[in-house]
């Protein structure tokens, strides 16, 4: 869809926990950029408490038209405690939400 649509592609985490994780993050950028290095890909870091709301703050100060996700599978100890993002985020969107499934 980036290629097809000439579209900017923006690569956002939500930074909760602490360093490690963001370590974790830039490590996983080099897979998106082995798929095609044409596209307009730029990556964005953001703390913020709830994913939800800092989703849809950058989408809306970006100017972003859809947002998807890739849903993660949960334990079932962190289904009960945690939640799940992408739940919410179908309820809570204020774009299109596209969602893709997790590359296994």
């Amino acid at each position: 869809m980036v290629h097809a649509f000439h579209s900017k592609l923006f690569v956002l985490r939500v930074i909760q926990k602490g360093a490690e994780e963001f370590v974790q993050v830039i490590q996983n950028q080099t897979n998106l950029r082995l798929l095609d290095n044409t596209w307009d890909v730029k990556y964005e870091y953001k703390m913020g408490d709830y994913v939800v709301d800092s989703i849809n703050e950058f989408a809306q100060t970006q100017g972003v038209r859809m947002i998807a996700m890739v849903p993660h599978r949960h334990s079932l100890p962190e289904r009960w405690f945690m939640g799940s993002n992408t739940r919410e985020m179908l309820f809570e969107a204020n774009l299109p939400l596209l969602l893709l499934p997790e590359h296994t």
